[in-house]
């Protein structure tokens, strides 16, 4: 998939092999799909404006705005599919959490139920920060779309989110699944 080219692209590798759960099966696959769409995002604003330096954080976005290197008002058909398929990409795979998270839960309750309110904890962390990331997506999108906001102010925003969420979230997400289905698990840090 990704190698080092220097187009950044060798650096999306090296975070999704840092990422990388490898169970349940398909999350790392979807994982990655989102930060294509990510990185796709973030390509069709860099395209326009150059090599504007360290444009992966809030703080280097904002510096492109003032430098007037990046658009807020900017908007055009490929960039706004690009926000539409994120946003709808990413709702696909909270579904697909969230049905592991239920078939999990069923697991847990059945086979440890000295763990049941341990997972019960997670589960409605998990279901909320994915509610609250719908909102947050949803509201840039709009702001997009109304030219209040660049698009690269949302891929700083889901990329930091999916960064967060996999490192953390998800990767307790993959201990409970793995304690469910009886295999090796060693809990992840706090």
């Amino acid at each position: 998939m990704c190698c080092a080219r220097g187009d950044g692209l060798d650096t999306l590798g090296m975070l999704l092999d840092q990422l990388r759960l490898g169970y349940p099966y398909g999350i790392d696959e979807q994982h990655e799909k989102l930060f294509e769409i990510c990185e796709r995002l973030k390509r069709l604003t860099v395209d326009r404006i150059g090599n504007a330096g360290e444009i992966g954080t809030l703080s280097g976005v904002q510096r492109a705005v003032r430098a007037g290197l990046v658009s807020e008002t900017k908007v055009d058909t490929e960039t706004l599919r690009a926000c539409a398929d994120l946003v709808c990409y990413a709702m696909e795979h909270f579904q697909w959490e969230q049905e592991m998270l239920a078939k999990v839960d069923v697991l847990i309750e059945r086979k440890h139920p000295d763990l049941y309110f341990q997972f019960a904890g997670h589960y409605r962390r998990h279901i909320s920060e994915h509610a609250s990331l719908h909102q947050h997506a949803l509201i840039y999108r709009s702001q997009f779309e109304e030219h209040l906001v660049s698009a690269l102010s949302l891929y700083v925003f889901v990329r930091h989110w999916l960064i967060s969420h996999i490192s953390k979230t998800d990767r307790e997400l993959s201990y409970w699944c793995k304690v469910a289905d009886g295999l090796p698990a060693t809990p992840p840090a706090p």
